[in-house]
């Protein structure tokens, strides 16, 4: 299925395939009810984190986040939402216990209030999301932070268009970052993620002998977005999840 925009909006998960990569956008918006209902999914550790945000408006994206991706995997693994609880890895990235089965893989990210939710069956996993138009101070960044070759892209794009090229291979750094499970806490510098053609779609092998696939993708006009999965050859599906889609989600598990 092609990424083409807008994505449909979609209320109920189809059935996850092997060799299939579920993508789904949503808004962080809420009303009055739909917030007190994503509270409800909070558990008393996850409210406890909320609660350190300094600003209301992060501790309600997080809220928001965490419960649609908790909608989302209710309809994957036939569970509550209210009953999913994460482990973590060793540097913060959820994941669910064994237990839970069926080998589902996950990962989310969120910009103001805009967030994406990738799923997969037996396959690490990681994407991240940016708004063509932040703010950053990416002359500096790419010049640190960049391989020789992503940065000799980079100086060779006119001044209008640097910034957009950064916010592209930066949410493939972070989403590869994700994928292996250590955030930006690598040589960002001596990993390149591009290559001679500046590809949506590549694929890597890193020390270990693993592949990854990094695929750049557009959920909306002025987002911009990566996905890196484990291994290569997948086929992507893309959804938009209705604002109202919570009560569908839930209308079985009150």
């Amino acid at each position: 299925m092609a990424c083409t925009l807008p994505w449909p909006h979609c209320s109920e998960p189809p059935r996850l395939l092997p060799g299939e990569v579920h993508l789904w956008s949503a808004s962080l918006a809420a009303d009055d009810e739909q917030y007190r209902y994503y509270q409800s999914c909070m558990n008393p550790e996850e409210m406890a984190r909320a609660n350190r945000y300094a600003m209301a408006t992060s501790r309600t994206r997080f809220i928001c986040a965490r419960a649609i991706l908790k909608l989302l995997l209710s309809r994957y693994i036939g569970k509550n939402p209210a009953e999913i609880s994460f482990r973590l890895g060793p540097l913060g990235k959820p994941y669910l216990p064994p237990a839970s089965g069926n080998f589902l893989q996950f990962n989310s990210t969120d910009t103001e209030e805009e967030a994406l939710f990738a799923f997969c069956l037996d396959a690490e996993i990681g994407v991240d999301i940016e708004y063509k138009t932040r703010k950053v101070n990416h002359a500096i960044i790419a010049h640190r932070k960049l391989t020789e070759q992503e940065y000799s892209y980079y100086r060779a794009l006119p001044a209008s268009q640097r910034r957009l090229f950064f916010l592209s291979v930066w949410t493939r750094k972070e989403a590869y970052g994700k994928a292996i499970g250590v955030g930006i806490k690598y040589r960002l510098n001596e990993v390149n993620l591009i290559d001679e053609n500046q590809s949506p779609r590549i694929s890597i092998r890193d020390d270990a002998g693993v592949v990854w696939e990094i695929v750049q993708i557009e959920p909306a006009a002025d987002l911009v977005a990566s996905v890196v999965t484990e291994n290569t050859g997948w086929n992507f599906r893309y959804y938009r999840l209705p604002l109202d889609a919570y009560r569908l989600f839930t209308v079985d598990h009150r």
